[in-house]
């Protein structure tokens, strides 16, 4: 699969369906319920896991960022754990921001209980945050090295860059939200990575789930060359007809189609068969990828994840 998705990559016609699967909410779920295989935690690990589970691995965010944030000596950024609450702050002078979060067992997840920003006072202190501090590059003199692991068992390690996007943009974009500012405060930024990024040889893709209806022929006009976990009914708002008819005949790779929710009850494997059969009758004539859209959940039956595999044929 790793080599069908360079060609896919490269605007070559590629040998097998390319299909991946973000696995690491699953994980948590698993790590939560005292379940989970120590050898999980390593790196190698966790790719002998996505061979076993027969899907390309890809995803990793213990590696993901090329940058990390670094704030000068007016600001203070700190972030610790209370039981379960787990709470981030940023102290400058002119003001203190403070955001707490809660863990849900029930979802295997934390939910935000207080913003960071709450008033026009708190909007002016995170400016002034972000007016002192840079980005130093982290995560790159490994790539390297790392991408040749990832080679041997079949993936590729992908990348993002904070505040200003590269490689894979990580803005994790929704339409319901952001369609109505993406011209004014999005696109330039976008073609202009774009335009740098694609002048040097280099893909990009770009992270949308939730609604897609609005963003997407936007992020296809402005030149990505993926728009990734592409979540379609019954979890989004297009079937995947529509998000085919929407792309229309650009090169751009279509990437997701499998809705996490399908999974987990009340779903059943012959509900996720009928529904990735479909994917591969009306995505089969573009350039695709195959994916969770846009994690499979702790709940879930990661065992879908092989018989998926089954459907597409080969090793």
């Amino acid at each position: 699969m790793l080599e069908s998705f360079l060609k896919l990559l490269a605007g070559e016609k590629p040998e097998c369906v390319v299909w991946t699967a973000d696995i690491s909410y699953w994980i948590d779920g698993r790590r939560h319920d005292g379940t989970a295989d120590p050898a999980w935690e390593t790196e190698e690990g966790y790719l002998q896991l996505h061979v076993d589970m027969r899907v390309m691995p890809y995803y990793y965010y213990e590696k993901f960022w090329v940058a990390e944030a670094v704030y000068d000596d007016t600001v203070r950024s700190r972030q610790e754990n209370q039981g379960d609450r787990e709470i981030r702050t940023l102290e400058t002078p002119i003001g203190n921001l403070r955001e707490e979060s809660v863990f849900l067992p029930e979802s295997c997840c934390y939910g935000v209980v207080k913003h960071m920003v709450e008033t026009e006072a708190d909007l002016d202190t995170l400016l002034y945050a972000l007016e002192h501090r840079h980005l130093e590059p982290h995560n790159l003199e490994e790539y390297p090295e790392r991408r040749e692991l990832w080679a041997r068992y079949g993936g590729l390690p992908c990348l993002g860059l904070r505040r200003s996007p590269l490689v894979h943009f990580p803005d994790n974009l929704s339409s319901d939200n952001l369609t109505g500012y993406y011209d004014a405060h999005m696109r330039e930024r976008h073609q202009h990575r774009l335009q740098r990024l694609h002048a040097a040889g280099v893909k990009a893709a770009v992270h949308l789930d939730g609604s897609v209806r609005g963003l997407l022929p936007k992020l296809v006009e402005v030149g990505f060359d993926a728009i990734e976990a592409l979540t379609p009914q019954p979890a989004g708002d297009l079937t995947v007809d529509e998000m085919s008819e929407i792309a229309g005949n650009a090169g751009v790779i279509l990437w997701g189609g499998a809705p996490g929710i399908m999974f987990a009850s009340p779903y059943t494997w012959e509900d996720m068969q009928r529904h990735v059969e479909h994917v591969l009758e009306t995505w089969g004539k573009r350039p695709f990828v195959l994916g969770v859209a846009d994690q499979v959940p702790p709940d879930g039956d990661i065992e879908f994840c092989r018989k998926i595999r089954d459907m597409l044929g080969g090793e």
